[in-house]
């Protein structure tokens, strides 16, 4: 997505969250409260880390929330923009990453996860009840995952580019493994789990290399969940683990605003998935529009 779109979509986003929202001006155009790495409690008391960014004016606000394995300090100038408009942000850490603890598992601790910070966020003190999400990728995935849990507190989310199916969209297309993300990114991420750096091997090389079982023999670094994503090579509850399009029936956020645009196949399933088959016609009424 072009910067250009994805600022329409943002402008489109914040206000739709919650409304307008007024704050003395002079108070937005001071530099923003930060909190580095507030530890924020899940269910099992595992503790994860987030940065809290919120106007200097004293109150209560409506609070935007990402939660990634990026790395939760490359979102700092888009959190000191929406506190300029008025809005407490949140960026966490994916369990396991960074500056949070517990194990790093992908996506399927991000619903339980994400359910937990957004009840966090509503009882705190400069909170005025009213949460959203942002993000793009996986950040948007956390987003979608957590949706079946129904926060009360959550009003409106934008996933951008989030997939509903690993198996059939992101790790492989009905059963053609994704070399390049399988092999680098999940590699690359069980690194940053283990405080190690990036693998930098011949990619190419490692590609080409069979079995592809052994290929992270090459890599140096083993992860057990790509580990997984080969040996499960047909869809069963290992995929299903981490599916949202089971749960669409479960998800009543709205609205619900989904620019996509990384590939056709993400395109085609946030149409099914974030639009109309999330929460059948509740989301695009919730808009304003009609299914």
């Amino acid at each position: 997505m072009s910067p250009n779109v994805r600022v329409v979509a943002l402008t489109m986003f914040v206000p739709v969250m919650c409304g307008t929202v007024f704050v003395r001006r002079a108070a937005l155009q001071s530099a923003p409260v930060i909190e580095t790495n507030v530890l924020v409690p899940m269910r099992d008391g595992v503790r994860l880390a987030a940065d809290v960014y919120r106007p200097s004016a004293a109150g209560r606000f409506p609070a935007l929330l990402c939660r990634t394995p990026y790395n939760k300090n490359g979102q700092a100038a888009l959190a000191k923009f929406f506190v300029e408009n008025g809005y407490a942000v949140v960026v966490m850490d994916s369990r396991g990453l960074y500056a949070s603890k517990g194990e790093w598992h992908p996506y399927t601790d991000e619903g339980r996860d994400g359910y937990d910070t957004q009840q966090w966020i509503g009882q705190q003190p400069w909170s005025d009840g009213k949460v959203g999400m942002f993000g793009r990728s996986y950040p948007g995935y956390t987003q979608v995952a957590a949706a079946p849990y129904r926060n009360t507190y959550v009003k409106a989310i934008m996933p951008e580019a989030a997939q509903s199916s690993n198996f059939e969209a992101i790790w492989s297309w009905n059963g053609i493994y994704h070399l390049a993300l399988g092999l680098s990114w999940g590699t690359g991420q069980e690194a940053i789990a283990r405080g190690r750096p990036r693998p930098s091997p011949s990619w190419v090389e490692v590609m080409n290399h069979l079995p592809l079982k052994s290929s992270m023999d090459m890599i140096g670094v083993h992860s057990k969940f790509v580990g997984d994503t080969l040996s499960h090579e047909t869809y069963d509850e290992f995929w299903r683990a981490m599916s949202i399009q089971e749960k669409y029936a479960d998800m009543d956020v709205g609205p619900t605003i989904s620019p996509a645009g990384m590939t056709t196949s993400r395109t085609r399933r946030l149409r099914t998935s974030s639009t109309c088959g999330s929460c059948p016609a509740r989301t695009m009424r919730a808009a304003g529009r009609n299914c």
